[in-house]
C-alpha cells in the first residue's frame, strides 16, 4: 500500500467512532425525511377522497332540493307600476 493510503486508513480507525456516528445521524435524518413525507402523502390522499366524498353528498343534497315561488303579487305590483306611469 501506498503511504497516502495508509495514512487515510490511521486517519479512518482514529475517527473511526465519529464517522459512524456521523453515518448514523443522516441515516437517522433520511429516514424521518421519508417517513414524514410519506405520512403526509397518506394525509393529503385520504383528505382528498373524505372532500371528493362530502362534495358529492352536498350536490346530492342540493339537486334534490326544490323551491317554489309564488310571483303573482309581484307581477301585479309591477302592472300597477306601469299602469300608475302610463297616466
Amino acid at each position: 500500500m501506498s503511504q497516502k493510503k495508509v495514512d487515510q486508513y490511521k486517519e479512518y480507525k482514529k475517527n473511526r467512532e465519529q464517522i459512524l456516528a456521523k453515518e448514523k445521524r443522516v441515516q437517522k435524518i433520511w429516514r424521518i425525511a421519508g417517513i414524514v413525507v410519506a405520512a403526509l402523502l397518506v394525509l393529503w390522499l385520504g383528505f382528498s377522497i373524505y372532500n371528493s366524498v362530502t362534495r358529492a353528498k352536498e350536490d346530492e343534497e342540493t339537486a334534490a332540493v326544490s323551491m317554489e315561488w309564488d310571483v303573482n303579487e309581484y307581477m301585479e305590483y309591477l302592472s300597477s307600476l306601469q299602469s300608475s306611469y302610463a297616466e
